[in-house]
């Protein structure tokens, strides 16, 4: 959905930064800047480094990551 929405937003003439992770899909379209993360974390470092900078945010993504917590 989040590569649909981005060329769509493209083609209407936006400037477009799309962040994703594993996925076949690809863009290759004038104004779409990609950002290629893999995982949870930098996807959301990724995305309040670029958001500051954005009139507007669409977020598609359903993103999980899991981290085990050592105790002894």
């Amino acid at each position: 959905m989040g590569f649909s929405l981005a060329k769509a937003s493209a083609q209407l003439g936006a400037e477009v930064t799309i962040i994703y992770s594993l996925v076949k899909e690809t863009i290759e379209k004038k104004g779409v800047r990609k950002i290629p993360v893999t995982s949870a974390e930098e996807m959301l470092n990724k995305s309040l480094k670029y958001f500051r900078k954005c009139d507007v945010l669409i977020m598609a993504a359903a993103v999980s990551d899991y981290k085990a917590v050592l105790q002894f």
